[in-house]
Order: C-alpha cells, then sequence, then structure tokens
C-alpha cells in the first residue's frame, strides 16, 4: 500500500474534523487497516512543521493520532480469532517482557548500589562551627567523592512492533510510528539516593513492573485464564492501541538505564 501526498493530507484534516474519520479511511481502503497507519505517521512526522495544518494544535494532532490508532486496535481486535500458535507466541512474548524489565531493574539496582558506596563517603560540606579552618574544610574534602551528591537511575522498557510483511522500498517504514508504539509502554521503574531504602522494598507498588505474585490477565482472561500476565503486558493491552496482532509481531525489546550523576556546590 502507498498513499499520495494528496490523500494523505485529505485523511489528516479529516482526521482533525471528523470523529468519524478512522472508520471513514477504512471503508475507502476496503478494511486494510494500514491505511490509519500511514495516516497517523505522516501526522507524527509533520506535526511540528510551522506550515502543517497550522490552525490546528499539537493537543488536536495527538488527539488525532490516538484516534486513528484506538480505532484500528478496536477494528483488528474485533477480526481477530485465536489459535494456540497464537497463544504460545503470545505468552513468549509476556515472559520477554518480564524478562526485559527484571534485568533492567537488576542493572539499575546494581548501579545504585555501586553508587551508594560513593554517596558514603561523603561528608558535610556546609560550613559550620566544626569548620573552623581552611584546613579542616580541606581536610574533609579530600576524603569525598569528588563528584557524587546525588543520582537518579530512570529504566525505560520499549517494545517494537513489526507492521506486517516487508515495506516495499518507495514506501515509508513508519519509523515515527514505531517509536510511538514502543514509547507507549510506561514501567515506572526508577532509583534515587533520597528514596534508595523505599524504592528498594518489595512493597514499593512501583516493583509490580517485576512482580511475580500478582496475575495481571483480566483483560485477556477469556483466552489465558490460567496463564501468568506481566504487568508490562497489561500495560500495552491497556493503551488500547496495541493490537493483539501488534503484541504478536514484537521482533526487538530495547531496554535502557539511564543514569543521571548529580553533584551541587553549597555556599
Amino acid at each position: 500500500m502507498s498513499l499520495s501526498k494528496e490523500k494523505l493530507e485529505k485523511y489528516v484534516s479529516l482526521s482533525l474534523t471528523d470523529k468519524n474519520a478512522p472508520q471513514s479511511i477504512l471503508d475507502e481502503h476496503e478494511g486494510d487497516a494500514k491505511a490509519l497507519l500511514y495516516v497517523a505517521e505522516y501526522i507524527l512526522e509533520n506535526e511540528h512543521r510551522a506550515n502543517f495544518f497550522k490552525e490546528f494544535s499539537d493537543r488536536d494532532k495527538k488527539s488525532a493520532v490516538k484516534s486513528l490508532l484506538k480505532h484500528r486496535c478496536r477494528y483488528l481486535n474485533n477480526k481477530f480469532s485465536w489459535t494456540e500458535p497464537d497463544k504460545h507466541r503470545f505468552l513468549y512474548v509476556n515472559e520477554n517482557l518480564l524478562k526485559a524489565c527484571e534485568t533492567a531493574w537488576n542493572e539499575a539496582f546494581a548501579t545504585a548500589l555501586q553508587l551508594e558506596e560513593r554517596m558514603k563517603q561523603n561528608v558535610s560540606l556546609v560550613w559550620d562551627e566544626t569548620m573552623k579552618t581552611i584546613e579542616e574544610y580541606e581536610r574533609r574534602l579530600k576524603i569525598c567523592d569528588p563528584f557524587l551528591r546525588d543520582y537518579e537511575i530512570d529504566v525505560s522498557i520499549n517494545p517494537y512492533p513489526k507492521f506486517g510483511p516487508p515495506f516495499n522500498e518507495d514506501e515509508d517504514d513508519l519509523g515515527y510510528l514505531l517509536d510511538y508504539f514502543a514509547g507507549l509502554l510506561l514501567t515506572d521503574m526508577s532509583i534515587s539516593h533520597s528514596h534508595f531504602e523505599y524504592r528498594t522494598e518489595a512493597k514499593d507498588w512501583h516493583l509490580l513492573n517485576i512482580d511475580k505474585t500478582y496475575n495481571w490477565n483480566e483483560n485477556i482472561r477469556h483466552v489465558l485464564k490460567d496463564d501468568y500476565i506481566c504487568h508490562a503486558m497489561h500495560s500495552l493491552l491497556g493503551t488500547r492501541i496495541w493490537s493483539y496482532e501488534d503484541i504478536l509481531s514484537i521482533d526487538s525489546i530495547w531496554s535502557d538505564v539511564k543514569v543521571v550523576h548529580q553533584n551541587f556546590v553549597p555556599l
């Protein structure tokens, strides 16, 4: 499938002004849901261009993208029939999402432990009555970590779907849309020095991402009622944008552990 620029702009304009636009686009393309992907991609690719439907705000454009993709998800899921291979594939993706969360969290926690050891070397550098001389200040400075005063560690898990068979060379690769889908999984796993003890206790709610004692299968209980569904999979289903087909097509999961080393100088 390939849509001309004229058609894409026509569909974008329709999407921004008519709540029935997704179904109208589907009808015009005989139920080919990929048409909705191309319209959403066109908006994402151009939304910040000054002359791209400038009468509409970025919020309007983001809303149109969500409307297109949510309609597509409902449409695909209503047509979807589960097979045994589908179930096995779904559980395989589910298992790997959980592993990605676990390994990323372990990496973040191990890094936090190292940084906590560095933090223990620090003593107060605030000038007070115990620092009566420059020599005493310099003595304290020497035993301190030369930089680290605080840190923040954030974990993100980004699964990437594969939208159908390979595209022709002259077609858009839907790169903006792939990043959009990948960014919808919110894992909410983070650690900082001030919250280290709380954030690493099992009772902390954000660790539900890797907690196997709670089964998050309510959104898919009719099919996999006896199987374990992890929080990350539950989150994907909860977006109402990832269809079953998209989840089954996930071909890579990227994990980022972003560490910010922080310094401040008290005066």
